[in-house]
């Protein structure tokens, strides 16, 4: 399947490879459907682009790249629709957000993504954990983000 995106014009990906939100993102209920793009020009930073709105990606990383003790802590309800047979089978990623000159990640709200079935979903974690922690400047994300 071809997907044409404002930021990295068209792109080829599989049915295997779109990632299904079926409550959407927190503020973006309705963008259901994603794949994960790798940034050409920074191995750590993906883009998490949506499937009907061209223009919508969202950078993201590993949380634990920058913070190696982060520790998801969800309730069971939240991440039963993953039907995930154990914590190795979840993919966790972090919202990366401008704010001024310094980028930071929002460990608050991670997205869990079941590797085999590619069920995702955005959950709040249960344990104390910063919105916005800092990570580093602007210029470290290479695309203008949505």
């Amino acid at each position: 399947m071809q997907i044409s995106t404002s930021r990295f014009g068209t792109v080829s990906c599989s049915a295997g490879e779109i990632w299904l939100f079926p409550h959407g993102l927190i503020g973006l209920d309705d963008h259901k459907h994603w794949i994960l793009l790798a940034d050409p020009e920074n191995e750590r930073l993906g883009w998490l682009q949506n499937l009907c709105d061209h223009e919508m990606a969202l950078p993201v990383v590993s949380p634990r790249e920058y913070c190696p003790n982060y520790d998801v802590h969800v309730k069971q309800a939240d991440i039963a629709p993953l039907e995930l047979a154990d914590d190795g089978q979840a993919l966790v990623f972090a919202i990366v957000a401008k704010n001024g000159f310094q980028l930071t990640v929002n460990l608050q709200a991670p997205l869990l993504v079941n590797k085999q079935s590619c069920i995702g979903r955005q959950v709040l974690v249960a344990n104390s954990q910063p919105l916005r922690l800092p990570v580093g400047t602007a210029s470290h994300v290479t695309k203008a983000a949505a």
